[in-house]
């Protein structure tokens, strides 16, 4: 079965199909926490299916959004100030990559429809199939490498073990990065930069900051934070939806889905 990555701004979607439906568990905040691999600060993704049926709830958004809310809530007051969130996005920012075979010539075996830049959403699904095929052929790993980002000091074939929400994050880290003009778009000399520092995120979220601060208070509650990726969410699984021309209420419990964020745009 084919797994499609979708992606939005802040939400990632890996799909077989389109998207996932909503529906009821039994995740926790608590829970969610103890199955996250790392800090969504330094890793920079957070894994959303936390019962691992490979749907995804409202309960489970919810659950992992106020796990992720008190990683970045440093002095632990309930309250998220912009420059702890700032700091999180930013964590990792200036790490070096390791140096990729990334070309002019190569990126026409990622640009689909040959118009000279890499969408996100072809960048997402060339790092998806090259994830899926690792398996079975040799040459998925040099596509893994051209795609996902990897600090310059990672031991040679990490990749080979890694998991989807891992996959995911590490492809949105390395696009966000190469988007040196912040077009949303990789054109040819941006993909052809063979090693690229971690980008610095911070007036992206700054503004992510700002429309998540609903009652303009100067911080982000728990509540406001896990109402964005609730909205968010629903928009990820809505465009998914139109991406694939198929309305929301088609889709089916069997296309598993699992939603991830990345720190610059939480």
């Amino acid at each position: 079965m084919k797994t499609t990555l979708i992606t939005t701004t802040a939400l990632m979607a890996l799909a077989t199909g389109v998207a996932a439906e909503q529906h009821s568990g039994d995740a926790s905040a608590d829970q969610a926490a103890a199955n996250q691999t790392g800090s969504i600060c330094e890793t920079g993704f957070a894994s959303y299916d936390q019962n691992g049926d490979g749907e995804l709830g409202t309960d489970e958004l919810d659950a992992v959004a106020r796990a992720s809310f008190r990683e970045m809530d440093a002095d632990g007051d309930g309250a998220l100030t912009k420059q702890e969130y700032a700091d999180c996005a930013n964590v990792m920012a200036g790490t070096q990559s390791m140096e990729s075979d990334r070309s002019a010539e190569n990126m026409a075996e990622y640009d689909t429809d040959s118009d000279d830049v890499l969408t996100q959403q072809e960048f997402m699904q060339a790092s998806a199939d090259s994830y899926n095929a690792m398996t079975d052929d040799p040459n998925a790993e040099t596509d893994i490498t051209r795609l996902t980002f990897w600090p310059v000091s990672t031991t040679p074939g990490a990749w080979i073990d890694m998991s989807v929400d891992e996959a995911a994050g590490r492809t949105m880290m390395l696009f966000v990065s190469l988007d040196a003009d912040n077009s949303g778009t990789i054109a040819r000399d941006e993909w052809a930069v063979t090693q690229v520092p971690l980008a610095d995120r911070s007036e992206a979220a700054n503004m992510r900051f700002d429309e998540t601060d609903a009652d303009r208070s100067g911080d982000v509650s728990e509540d406001e934070y896990s109402g964005m990726i609730q909205e968010r969410g629903q928009a990820a699984q809505e465009q998914a939806a139109e991406d694939y021309e198929m309305p929301t209420n088609t889709l089916t419990p069997d296309e598993p889905a699992v939603y991830y964020t990345y720190p610059s745009t939480m």
